[in-house]
């Protein structure tokens, strides 16, 4: 069982998900045929798939398998598979627009990550709580960890510097530092790709192109992203191109024009993804949005309760973050192509 999740771990880190899809596909079938005892398998191969189901946006399917890698590990205290689970359910959550769900979430995995008193635990536990930060655009919070941090990018490579790293680079594609993203990203990416981590890499071309575009370069931008997207598709890789949506909707559109061979469909599949759902109508006004996806998801449930009459301190309140935090989004949403029609 150990050994067949440690191949499909290889696989997942060279960013071939069908290739660790089928590995965990077959390891379950040898389990069932052997007659071997399933809790172990459902703890090492479920913690994998769900990982697979993540980067395809398939989020039903990573919660459900999630939560069943979380029902087995938390009896017998397998800290590892546990702390993941209840990471990515915490991600999952706030994506899905459950706020309290996923800050309960990650209390709980940072509380059992400080008992285990391994530093390797919480640092990766508390990566975590920094992607689900930036999930839910908690720039303070990211701010403060980058400023307690010192970061340098000499320090020694480990997947925890790394995953670091891309919580930084999109800290500054979010405060519009897009210069000291592009060169963390350009410096990041021969580390990464020479250990053959061509999962982070397609997540540092990612976001690489999106730096690259708002400084002005746009036709190595589209070449970087263009690469990105031929190594993603036949893996069916979506959610990393979501988690940049504010920023790839245009390239993608503009790359899709250009585009006529078999990753035209594989564009279509990321543009409606990266496209943000349009607010509901209500009796008294309806929001239409022009520049669709020029919003994120958070701008666009703040807008919702801006226009319900709530005050930036009810905001903070109900979205846990600071009142700053709201006013930087405030300022960012009226910054944007944004209609009133009643």
């Amino acid at each position: 069982v150990y050994a067949l999740a440690l191949e499909a771990e290889g696989a997942l880190l060279q960013g071939r998900l069908r290739n660790a899809e089928r590995i965990l596909t077959e390891a379950f079938d040898e389990v069932r045929r052997e007659e071997l005892p399933m809790k172990a398998g459902i703890v090492e191969f479920n913690s994998r798939l769900a990982r697979i189901s993540y980067g395809r946006n398939e989020l039903d399917r990573a919660l459900e398998l999630s939560e069943e890698c979380i029902e087995y590990a938390r009896p017998a205290s397998d800290m590892g598979p546990l702390l993941q689970g209840l990471c990515m359910q915490a991600s999952i959550q706030e994506i899905l627009g459950r706020p309290n769900r996923a800050r309960e979430l990650m209390e709980e995995a940072l509380s059992l990550a400080r008992g285990t008193g391994s530093r390797l635990r919480m640092a990766h536990t508390e990566i975590g709580s920094l992607q689900l930060a930036m999930l839910r655009a908690d720039y303070d919070t990211l701010s403060a960890w980058a400023a307690d941090r010192k970061f340098r990018i000499d320090e020694p490579f480990s997947s925890v510097f790394e995953d670091e790293c891309l919580v930084l680079a999109g800290l500054h594609l979010a405060e519009n530092r897009c210069e000291e993203a592009a060169k963390l990203l350009t410096e990041l990416r021969p580390r990464s790709e020479k250990r053959q981590r061509f999962d982070s890499v397609l997540r540092v071309d990612i976001a690489r192109a999106c730096a690259l575009r708002v400084l002005g370069e746009e036709e190595e931008s589209l070449s970087v992203l263009k690469k990105a997207v031929e190594f993603a598709r036949p893996e069916g890789y979506v959610r990393p191109f979501v988690d940049h949506a504010p920023h790839l909707y245009d390239m993608l559109s503009e790359l899709m024009s250009r585009e006529e061979g078999p990753s035209r469909g594989y564009l279509k599949i990321l543009l409606k993804a990266c496209s943000v759902p349009r607010p509901g109508n209500s009796a008294k006004a309806r929001v239409q949005i022009d520049d669709v996806e020029t919003l994120t998801p958070r701008e666009v449930e703040i807008l919702r309760m801006i226009s319900a009459g709530m005050t930036n301190k009810e905001i903070a309140e109900n979205t846990f973050v600071s009142i700053n935090t709201i006013k930087t989004h405030v300022r960012h949403i009226f910054g944007k192509p944004v209609s009133y029609t009643h």
